[in-house]
């Protein structure tokens, strides 16, 4: 389990992922593990030496930095298409 920063502003994170999709956000979960794995090893927390050393908790740093690489899969005017068309069908 993935320890979490008690500073991290769940408002933020909500606001920059609003229209994302489960898989999006799966995306995001895996995307800061391996952030959090490349920081670990960054900080030597390799080899038999590195084993001792805990993971740290995510930050909002952790957050920004992975929500600035990802978005989601589905741009806001292709879903508003989408959404259109499946109005259109059902209509």
């Amino acid at each position: 389990k993935t320890p979490l920063d008690s500073g991290i502003n769940w408002d933020s994170v909500g606001e920059r992922t609003d229209g994302w999709s489960g898989d999006d956000l799966h995306r995001l979960a895996r995307e800061l593990a391996f952030h959090q794995f490349r920081e670990f090893k960054r900080l030597g927390g390799s080899g038999a030496a590195g084993m001792d050393r805990k993971r740290s908790s995510l930050t909002q740093t952790d957050f920004n930095a992975v929500l600035a690489a990802l978005g989601p899969a589905v741009g806001k005017e292709e879903l508003r298409r989408y959404e259109h068309f499946a109005t259109a069908a059902t209509d």
